[in-house]
């Protein structure tokens, strides 16, 4: 495996610091682009990472620039196709502000229900999203959070005007898995964006189209073998 530079927040840091508004927009544009395609590429696996998060998005340097991968799959869950969600074990590792409303929610008897949605990762890219291009976390501590994923009156993340990404930001941190947007149909939704849509179509000539990872059809031997 490629040696990394460094993970998608330190190479964040370094490009809001040296560049200008212009290209800013860019970098930012294609770091959703790379991480939502990894995730649609899992989604047609039907594959849960269960681990997005800054750390585990690392950028390589390559003949053309750049690219960013996903690492660390110890948390993955094949998740049956008939279902949204599955339960897993009440041990599993997690990283808590990256952790879906779903993974965190109580049930009667106080107790985690640890339930990951097929659409948890997607969850998991809005917080990296919004940290990167908000600066901070939507929440200021473990309580709030907790509070945030268990009481039902608190409503869904309002994401800054000023993140330069709040429709993406906000279709991807719906706090009802059901509601919100999966990595593929956020792909598509910029690809039909009046504005996002034009910088989709430029680094559709350098990456391989966001339509091929979205229509994307695995074989079935390769189905068979996860």
């Amino acid at each position: 495996m490629e040696l990394a530079a460094c993970d998608v927040a330190t190479f964040w840091i370094s490009k809001i610091s040296e560049g200008d508004a212009q290209e800013i927009i860019v970098f930012g544009m294609i770091i959703i682009i790379y991480v939502l395609r990894a995730l649609a590429f899992l989604e047609n696996l039907h594959i849960i990472h269960g681990d997005i998060k800054p750390q585990n998005l690392v950028i390589v340097q390559s003949e053309r620039g750049f690219c960013i991968k996903l690492i660390d799959f110890g948390t993955v869950e094949k998740i049956n196709t008939r279902r949204a969600q599955l339960t897993v074990d009440a041990n599993k590792a997690h990283t808590l502000f990256f952790a879906s409303p779903e993974f965190l929610r109580r049930d009667s008897k106080n107790l985690m229900a640890r339930r990951l949605h097929k659409k948890s990762d997607a969850w998991a890219a809005g917080v990296m999203f919004y940290l990167l291009f908000c600066g901070g976390l939507p929440w200021k501590d473990q309580f709030e959070y907790e509070n945030f994923c268990n009481d039902p009156s608190v409503k869904d993340v309002v994401v800054p005007e000023e993140a330069g990404y709040k429709m993406i930001i906000e279709l991807l941190l719906q706090k009802d898995p059901d509601q919100r947007s999966s990595a593929t149909e956020t792909l598509m939704q910029l690809k039909a964006h009046p504005v996002f849509g034009k910088i989709v179509e430029a680094l559709d000539e350098n990456f391989c189209p966001v339509d091929d990872v979205c229509n994307m059809r695995v074989p079935d031997e390769v189905r068979q073998g996860l």
